[in-house]
């Protein structure tokens, strides 16, 4: 028996190990031999470098799997192609990807780094390195198509972007034909999805407009105008306005004006003011001798005898004072009275229209001066008011510009009233001397004094006659009641028997 297994000159088992051992090495190529021994590495033999491979740090290395190897240079299989195996030494061990996928990527060593195409693409040749995308206006729900014919044009009322796996349904504002998308016209609307030709597109309502593929059409905001081709809003200009949804611009009527174009409305012209013309862009003041105490007006009136007005934009005319007059139309001062008698100057009641309105002694009290002590006041027109009227009915300033076309008027029992003689009946356009029905200076009347008149009124200084009493019928001018005649019976009632029916007059 063997004492120790280690021993190499005793023991069978080794020497049978070493020589099994030298065997294998002998069969392995010379470069490893030395490896495996523990010698130093060495470079690739002319014969290694043209059989899959190549020279690294002077290791002799075999090519690896996605690559080939010749002339000691490795080279990555292409895109579209992969090589599972190493040690290649060409190209054609590089296999091309099948129909249907493709590769983007070089040095690929699996059959599955051939993708399939997504839908919407598809690949008709070997060694793809990227799916061909199906066009616009058609679509593909499959992956791994090979033909461009898998590619289906999308129906009537659908269309696809380039790449499509399906169709979409048209939108709104458009219309689908051939796959491809259309947007309606500026000027038009679609308000409804899959419509399949330009009949879908509707002409947008008179004062409205739209842009391209629009789905509904907006209405031009107040203070512009739909020009007429439905594509475009314009600004009014300054003097005319619109509402909205307006195919024009209207002028500003007389009485109104508006400086800013792009407006909703104009503007009534303010009391003192006026605008005299359509499309006025401002209004005017009042000249001094006018005034004018309604907003909206075209005109301004004139202050009438026995008042004046000294400045301008005015809302009413200021009454002479005691001891002054004024004989015309539009005075901005007023005359002070001359000598009477003894006296170095007369007085007259307030409102005084002529120098012979001028008389002795101190009832009413004259004032010194007849002027405006500011823009917006009258003078007082009495010194001391008479003591036949309440206080309220003399006082100057109650009938003072803050009151609009009130005036002092004389009355019956010799004082002073403080009178509307736009809308007074008795006294209705102007102050009338007590016992008169009219003054034909002034225009002013007691319409309640017109003969044969029934139901009557005072507006805006004028009588409206509404009927006369029996026997009488309003005037072709409306400004009297005048009596029936005879002969106008007689062919009023020919007139209805030629007609048949019967006519009542009132005697």
């Amino acid at each position: 028996m063997y004492k120790n297994s280690n021993d190499v000159t005793e023991n069978p088992f080794y020497n049978l190990q070493r020589t099994h051992t030298m065997f294998n090495l002998l069969a392995l190529p010379i470069s490893l031999l030395f490896i495996a021994h523990g010698a130093r590495a060495t470079s690739c033999s002319a014969a290694q470098l043209n059989n899959g491979y190549y020279n690294v740090n002077d290791s002799c290395i075999q090519c690896p799997a996605g690559s080939y190897c010749r002339n000691n240079e490795k080279f990555d299989c292409s895109p579209g192609t992969y090589n599972p195996d190493t040690g290649s030494s060409s190209s054609i061990t590089c296999s091309s990807c099948p129909l249907g996928t493709s590769n983007p990527k070089p040095g690929s060593s699996s059959p599955s780094d051939c993708t399939p195409c997504t839908p919407g693409s598809f690949s008709s040749s070997l060694g793809a390195m990227q799916c061909t995308s199906c066009p616009a206006g058609t679509s593909n729900p499959n992956s791994g198509s090979i033909s461009s014919s898998s590619c289906s044009t999308c129906g009537a009322g659908y269309y696809s972007e380039i790449g499509a796996g399906k169709c979409s349904v048209c939108p709104a504002g458009h219309y689908c034909s051939g796959g491809d998308k259309f947007a309606c016209p500026a000027g038009t609307f679609n308000a409804f999805t899959g419509s399949m030709n330009s009949f879908a597109c509707t002409i947008c309502p008179v004062g409205s407009v739209s842009s391209p593929g629009a789905s509904q059409c907006h209405e031009c905001p107040s203070g512009t105008f739909e020009i007429g081709d439905n594509k475009q809003c314009k600004t009014c200009s300054a003097g005319t306005f619109s509402s909205s949804g307006s195919s024009s611009c209207s002028e500003c009527t007389p009485g109104t004006y508006q400086p800013n174009p792009g407006q909703g409305h104009c503007i009534s012209a303010s009391p003192g003011h006026f605008a005299p013309s359509p499309k006025s862009t401002s209004q005017t003041a009042c000249e001094a001798g006018s005034a004018q105490p309604l907003s909206g007006q075209t005109s301004c009136d004139l202050c009438a005898p026995g008042f004046f007005q000294s400045q301008s934009g005015q809302v009413s005319c200021c009454q002479c004072c005691a001891g002054f007059y004024s004989s015309n139309f539009g005075s901005k001062t007023c005359n002070q009275c001359g000598a009477q008698g003894t006296q170095s100057r007369g007085t007259s009641q307030p409102g005084s229209t002529s120098a012979n309105a001028c008389m002795a002694g101190s009832n009413p009290q004259p004032v010194k001066t007849c002027t405006q002590p500011s823009a917006d006041t009258c003078p007082v027109v009495i010194a001391k008011a008479p003591s036949k009227r309440s206080p309220s009915q003399l006082h100057a300033d109650f009938c003072s510009i803050s009151v609009p076309r009130r005036h002092w008027c004389k009355v019956l029992n010799g004082g002073m009233e403080c009178v509307d003689t736009m809308n007074d009946l008795e006294m209705c356009g102007g102050c009338l001397e007590p016992g008169h029905s009219e003054d034909p200076t002034t225009g002013a009347r007691d319409c309640s004094a017109i003969d044969g008149v029934g139901d009557v009124r005072c507006r805006q200084g004028q009588c409206e006659i509404q009927s006369c009493h029996k026997g009488y019928e309003i005037s072709r001018d409306g400004k009297n009641c005048v009596r029936v005649k005879i002969a106008d019976i007689h062919r009023h009632l020919s007139h209805a028997s030629s007609k048949g029916r019967g006519w009542e007059v009132q005697i």
